[in-house]
């Protein structure tokens, strides 16, 4: 995958490691980059940052975070949804596509995919 550089980014994930190794190599990589670690920072940083690109994963604390990929897909068409998971599974790489995101990543996956 190839991201243009200067896009603004946000990184959802619950583990705090994964997001500072994220966030890093896409600002070294010349991106504006925010992180969050739940669906309800996720859904509060959408209205307020506005990215270009949503990196989130599956499992978060506060709910399943392919559950609403599909309502904001539809809200920002613009914007590219980047599904990361532990659950490597075919059924989840599926839903992940049938919500409309535009790439599935499992975990764990080399930073140059994303950068």
């Amino acid at each position: 995958m190839n991201i243009v550089t200067g896009g603004r980014i946000l990184v959802v994930d619950d583990d705090t490691a994964i997001c500072v190794v994220v966030s890093e190599a896409l600002r070294r990589a010349g991106h504006v980059v925010k992180v969050g670690g739940t669906i309800a920072e996720r859904s509060a940083l959408l209205e307020t940052f506005q990215p270009d690109i949503l990196v989130t994963d599956v499992k978060l604390p506060d709910g399943d975070g392919l559950d609403d990929v599909h309502r904001i897909s539809e809200a920002w068409p613009d914007m590219r949804v980047i599904i990361l998971s532990a659950q490597n599974t075919l059924n989840t790489a599926v839903r992940a596509t049938e919500q409309g995101a535009f790439e599935y990543l499992p975990k764990p996956f080399d930073l140059n995919e994303l950068t």
